[in-house]
């Protein structure tokens, strides 16, 4: 399941599918928030300049750097799925050396609704910075109260918080395939 919502970031922004990891991570997205609500996200984003898109998936980054240091400990588990979701963003080099930056530092959240507009990208940044606190397969006191601001500040209410957490959690005990659909590429 991990994987498939690391790919939301590329995809959300290119609209392009690939193969058919990319058909599952948008059936994952659609689970979780609703056809509707998706394909309403995917046509907003079709009106979305490069440059906004970049800084969208910049700052989507910035907000999982954010939770993965919540506790003030990076896991390598939590490294890696950074550096997955930077790799599935296409972002420009001045923006990922930008993005790695943030590493260093804890990034900035303040106005956060503000620079992530669309209510149902705040919606999937939610549920992608959970699973970033989560790829290390815990999650500590300190995260959990780290995913309660991060839910007030992305303008999330709790009581959808709740939803779509439980969506997550739904989705996420399901078995994944044992194999990709008939003609579909491996995964590498």
């Amino acid at each position: 399941m991990r994987q498939h919502i690391e790919r939301w970031l590329g995809l959300l922004g290119s609209g392009l599918l690939e193969n058919w990891q990319d058909d599952q991570a948008i059936e994952a997205a659609i689970e979780i928030v609703g056809e509707a609500q998706l394909s309403d996200l995917r046509e907003w984003m079709t009106h979305q300049s490069h440059e906004d898109l970049q800084e969208l998936d910049a700052t989507a980054i910035e907000v999982c750097i954010w939770m993965a240091r919540a506790d003030g400990i990076v896991s390598e588990a939590e490294r890696m799925h950074i550096e997955e979701l930077i790799a599935a963003s296409h972002l420009d080099r001045a923006t990922v050396v930008r993005v790695r930056e943030a590493w260093e530092r804890r990034p900035n959240l303040i106005g956060l609704a503000d620079r992530l507009p669309h209510p149902i990208l705040r919606e999937l940044l939610l549920v992608l910075a959970w699973q970033t606190a989560f790829a290390d397969g815990r999650l500590n006191r300190v995260e959990q109260g780290g995913e309660l601001l991060l839910a007030t500040l992305l303008a999330v209410p709790e009581e959808r918080s709740y939803a779509l957490r439980h969506s997550l959690g739904a989705i996420s005990r399901r078995p994944p395939p044992l194999h990709p659909p008939s003609g579909a590429p491996l995964a590498k």
